[in-house]
């Protein structure tokens, strides 16, 4: 999730704009963080996190000559400054990409949960957050279908770096919500969806199925060597940089693809704990 209303973000701006004499600012690579924290442990952190995952999109989703800016990520001191710019509805979370701002906040971690959790909390946030803030500046300031940006930022999540190669742990948690939700599966309707129905009353069953779409066409296709699927997730975005609409991408992208034999090839592979542990265990990407 990653949408803030633009009046929203005006006024966080201008509570920010108040305090400026508070903040620091640090660049890398990819970023240039901004925070108001005392100390820089937990930037370096979010950093090392940050660029990791900026590693791993640009291997799946080639950026080459395209637009290649800094992303802006601002670092809070406290919870509570975090929920005042985020807003309420967004109390739940732990960090926010917001497309009108061009920046994605962070807020600190709750010291009350122990320090393992912490990191995969942190980490899980960077990965999906992080990869809305990559593709709309991959695609010039543009954001993709529901279907592609929630389904790869989820799928991403999963995603973390081991030596030289690129693991998937996938949570037993996202095995039982795709189950739960995969056999009611329309896959033209989940297509179309734009975010507003996306985000609307059946938000939790289109956010498991985006996943269980692109966690297949990322991982479970290129294991098992089904080419006419795992180019999906690049053609997309290829056509995305060429034809700047998310309906046209998505048209192209599955061109020569029968919908009703891929959602059964989705509500199978799902079903089947070999093949989803099998695809988990398999899939890698070099560093």
């Amino acid at each position: 999730m990653f949408r803030i209303p633009v009046l929203l973000a005006i006024c966080c701006v201008a509570r920010l704009a108040a305090a400026d004499s508070e903040w620091w600012s640090n660049a890398s690579q990819h970023y240039i963080f901004v925070s108001n924290q005392p100390g820089r442990a937990y930037l370096k952190t979010v950093q090392r996190e940050l660029e990791k995952a900026h590693r791993c999109y640009g291997i799946i989703f080639p950026m080459g000559n395209y637009r290649s800016e800094k992303g802006k990520v601002r670092i809070f001191a406290t919870r509570q400054e975090y929920l005042d710019c985020v807003g309420k509805q967004y109390a739940w979370s732990g960090g926010l990409w917001n497309p009108n701002k061009n920046e994605l906040s962070i807020s600190p971690l709750d010291p009350k949960f122990p320090a393992d959790i912490r990191r995969r909390q942190l980490h899980d946030t960077l990965f999906h957050e992080g990869f809305h803030q990559f593709v709309f500046t991959a695609l010039s300031s543009r954001t993709p279908s529901p279907w592609f940006n929630e389904g790869c930022a989820q799928a991403l999540e999963s995603m973390d770096l081991e030596g030289r190669y690129w693991r998937i742990e996938l949570a037993p948690w996202r095995i039982n919500n795709a189950r739960k939700h995969i056999g009611g599966i329309q896959l033209q309707k989940l297509l179309d969806m734009d975010y507003k129905e996306f985000y609307g009353s059946n938000v939790d069953a289109n956010y498991s199925r985006a996943h269980s779409l692109m966690f297949y066409l990322l991982v479970g296709a290129p294991a098992e060597k089904r080419e006419s699927y795992s180019e999906i997730p690049r053609k997309y975005y290829m056509a995305m940089h060429n034809h700047k609409d998310p309906v046209t991408a998505t048209k192209l992208a599955f061109t020569g693809i029968d919908l009703s034999t891929l959602s059964k090839e989705l509500v199978a592979f799902w079903s089947n704990d070999d093949r989803v542990a099998k695809a988990s265990d398999n899939w890698t990407l070099k560093k």
